[in-house]
C-alpha cells in the first residue's frame, strides 16, 4: 500500500511532522508501523489507515486530515 495525500484527505499544515518527532519516529518508521510504503503517487487513505496512522502518532484523527 502506498501513501500520498489527495483533496479527499489530505493533512493539516504539517501535523505529522509535529506528532511523529514527539514519538520520534522517522518518516520510514512510521509507514513500516502501519504497514505502507512512503511515494509520492497520490492516493487516498482508507479509513483503516488514518485510525491506523493516529493511534501510531497518539494524535486524534481530526487534527491530521480533513474530511471533505
Amino acid at each position: 500500500m502506498n501513501i500520498c495525500f489527495t483533496a479527499a484527505a489530505k493533512p493539516r499544515s504539517k501535523p505529522w511532522l509535529k506528532y511523529r518527532q514527539i514519538k520520534g519516529f522517522t518518516q520510514e518508521q512510521l509507514a513500516e508501523k502501519v504497514g505502507v510504503r512512503l511515494e509520492k503517487a497520490p492516493y487516498n487513505p482508507s479509513l483503516k489507515l488514518a485510525i491506523d496512522l493516529s493511534r501510531a502518532v497518539a494524535a486524534p484523527i481530526e487534527e491530521l486530515f480533513v474530511f471533505d
